[in-house]
């Protein structure tokens, strides 16, 4: 854990486990903008008591539409209408971190996920007008295909959930393999520079 220490409490696990549920067929999934820490600012309610919970009837349904394999990854990457983007840090996706290759897929657009939250409390989202601007910078638009990438996959479940529900872009997915499984495949290339190529 102490190489993940950084990540540790940054809210990445709330939309982790927002992706998961959804993914498997939960319905109703919320994520509370600006977590705990927002809702204490806020003197919102507090309880020291747990809620009850109920056995219910419910059945996974996996929804395959919402990530993308390794195989249809790489027929798909490079095309026009689609735009990768990589939630990791600059630094990763300039070269540094710990894989067994750096850098970064090539073709992906660097969007790294904290840029997109606010500079005090990186569990609460920028205002939307700014979130726009960024990610119209980027090329990102509602009629392209948009994957989301990052290291192992909790970055990307930021920027996932940020971009289907909370902008309403119509066609996103979340390469779950991300840059790890890209590496994992000798023969893939990476690039170490700024620029996606």
């Amino acid at each position: 854990m102490s190489a993940c220490a950084s990540f540790i409490g940054d809210g990445l696990e709330q939309t982790m486990v927002a992706y998961a549920l959804v993914r498997y067929g939960h319905r109703n999934v919320y994520v509370l903008d600006g977590g705990w820490e927002k809702w204490k600012e806020e003197e919102r309610p507090l309880t020291r008591e747990y809620g009850v919970t109920e056995p219910s009837a419910f059945t996974a349904r996996l929804h395959e539409e919402f990530f993308i394999g390794y195989d249809e990854f790489r027929k798909i990457k490079d095309k026009p209408n689609v735009l990768l983007l990589d939630a990791r840090p600059e630094a990763f996706y300039e070269g540094e971190g710990p894989w067994m290759m750096p850098g970064h897929i090539p073709g992906a657009v660097s969007l790294p996920w904290k840029s997109l939250m606010d500079d005090r409390n990186k569990k609460f989202l920028k205002p939307v007008d700014a979130l726009e601007a960024m990610v119209r910078a980027v090329g990102a638009m509602p009629e392209k295909t948009i994957i989301c990438s990052c290291g192992t996959g909790p970055e990307a479940t930021n920027e996932f959930i940020l971009f289907k529900w909370y902008l309403g872009y119509p066609d996103v997915r979340i390469y779950e393999g991300s840059f790890t499984e890209w590496v994992a495949h000798w023969e893939n290339p990476v690039v170490t520079w700024k620029s996606p190529w």
